[in-house]
């Protein structure tokens, strides 16, 4: 069988070579290049300052650990001011990090989602349509025992348990996706206003974890690290179960423009569904999702440090960490992309020898 080694390879000793390469090779596509740059580590070196949200922390410290394994020459400092950053990681949301204004590039890195969790004494699993989870939040319905929640749910016994509605005071991009998913499905005029505002995750979870009867409209991330439980939604084509595997069936209905080196990825409700590779089955879509964007603010000089650190989020080694953390990884296309956009100045690859 044959092989391909994947060195680990710092800048200063590839920039050395990449007059040579560039002078006999002929320009390759920038997704091309991005699947031969597979093949190695390009590694940064110095101090990359990268602003994100609270929420993506996890999560970026997981690959932010992984890349300095690889190049311990880089340090990576994570803030949430994005006029010092190097880098900014975000959905763009209004209650967010702030993107670069003029980005040197911007591509989608991740996909984030919205779901629904609750905490209900002796029940597992439960299922709501678009206008009962509008009824609730408009507190309209707000006993557990109400008709329209048992004939949804004719599995469990619900006994008479009052509603608690508790969710984050900022909202994400997923968060406003999950609005207009309810919408599209016949709950006009939804809003997603808990009774009970929290400013930070912890204290969220922990009221969710106290409070028999809570419901909370809340990001994935928060969902998957606390391994809470989510609410299915019955659609006319049935019910949607929240999982990465609806996520991943949702992220195949993106679009996407490029302009310079600025890729956009939104939603097309309408598009059709794909089934996952290497199966028939196509999977409900859980449409409340949102692309997480890498935006690099600061040109590289010499040491292409930023330009090495984004693409590094690129790499599948990279992308794979996304799922455990109750992230998206980006579609194969997509991602190769965003990989050649965001390393574009770095030097080329070498040659990697292929070994029996």
């Amino acid at each position: 069988m044959r092989k391909f080694k994947k060195p680990i390879i710092s800048l200063l000793t590839v920039s050395a070579l990449t007059f040579a390469i560039t002078a006999c090779t002929p320009p390759m596509p920038p997704d091309v290049l991005a699947a031969v740059a597979e093949q190695e580590v390009i590694c940064a070196e110095g101090q990359i300052n990268i602003a994100l949200d609270e929420f993506n922390i996890p999560v970026i410290q997981s690959i932010n650990d992984l890349f300095v394994s690889s190049c311990t020459d880089a340090s990576i400092n994570l803030i949430n001011d994005p006029a010092t950053a190097d880098i900014v990681i975000s959905d763009g949301a209004v209650d967010g990090i702030t993107l670069c204004t003029n980005p040197t590039a911007q591509v989608p890195v991740m996909v984030e989602s919205t779901g629904v969790a609750f905490n209900l004494a002796g029940v597992s699993s439960l299922v709501l349509d678009a206008q009962t989870i509008d009824k609730i939040y408009k507190g309209e319905i707000t006993d557990w025992a109400d008709p329209a929640i048992v004939a949804l749910n004719p599995e469990f016994e619900l006994t008479s348990t009052p509603i608690t509605t508790v969710g984050l005071t900022k909202k994400t991009a997923s968060d406003q996706a999950f609005v207009e998913w309810m919408g599209r499905l016949g709950a006009t005029g939804f809003q997603n206003v808990a009774k009970t505002g929290f400013e930070t995750s912890l204290e969220l979870v922990e009221t969710l974890a106290l409070t028999d009867g809570a419901i909370s409209i809340m990001p994935g991330s928060i969902m998957s690290e606390n391994a809470l439980t989510g609410i299915s939604i019955k659609t006319d084509e049935g019910d949607v179960t929240y999982d990465l595997t609806s996520i991943t069936a949702a992220s195949t209905q993106a679009i996407s423009e490029i302009n310079g080196d600025i890729i956009t990825v939104s939603l097309d409700p309408n598009k059709e569904v794909l089934a996952e590779a290497g199966s028939d089955v196509v999977t409900l879509p859980w449409q409340a999702i949102s692309w997480i964007n890498l935006a690099i603010c600061k040109a590289d000089t010499t040491d292409f440090k930023n330009s090495a650190t984004a693409r590094f989020f690129l790499r599948q080694d990279a992308q794979g960490q996304l799922s455990v953390f109750g992230y998206g990884a980006l579609d194969e296309s997509l991602r190769l992309s965003s990989a050649g956009i965001a390393g574009k100045n770095l030097p080329l690859p070498t040659e990697v020898p292929a070994t029996e």
